[in-house]
């Protein structure tokens, strides 16, 4: 009989669950990953007519970091 170890850190379970992985960094860190997030599942969309296009991805908030010139 093999006997695993739980691990004390709870993997997430869903792409949104990475937004709040680390919940005490700032609201800036916060809102980076938030972008990433809605990036990846964009990117990672079966359907190619709902998966966002290549010039869609440049001009994505994560990619423009256009978020820092809005404060």
């Amino acid at each position: 009989m093999i006997l695993t170890q739980r691990s004390s850190i709870d993997l997430p379970s869903c792409l949104d669950d990475l937004v709040d992985i680390i919940p005490k960094e700032g609201a800036a860190k916060h809102e980076d990953r938030r972008a990433f997030v809605d990036l990846l599942k964009g990117l990672l969309l079966l359907k190619d007519d709902k998966r966002i296009s290549p010039r869609e991805a440049l001009q994505h908030l994560f990619m423009t970091m256009s978020q820092f010139y809005l404060m």
